[in-house]
């Protein structure tokens, strides 16, 4: 991120972003795991979502994100 400043400190900036600009990868929203946060309600956590849910998530993520 520090590197994208320099190189463009005008353009956006977040994980998301430059995942989806350099490495053509849209990663899965958190919301869309754990829900979103309402008022009144309480979140959920990462524990709470199913094993083959988020293993199916990271099994998408591309090789080079892991290098």
């Amino acid at each position: 991120m520090l590197a994208h400043y320099v190189v463009e400190p005008e353009g956006k900036r977040s994980m998301d972003i430059l995942s989806e600009q350099f490495l053509g990868y849209e990663p899965v929203h958190i919301e869309e795991l754990i829900g979103k946060k309402r008022k009144g309600q309480v979140q959920g956590t990462m524990r709470d979502v199913e094993l083959e849910k988020s293993r199916s998530m990271l099994l998408k993520m591309p090789i080079s994100l892991y290098n």
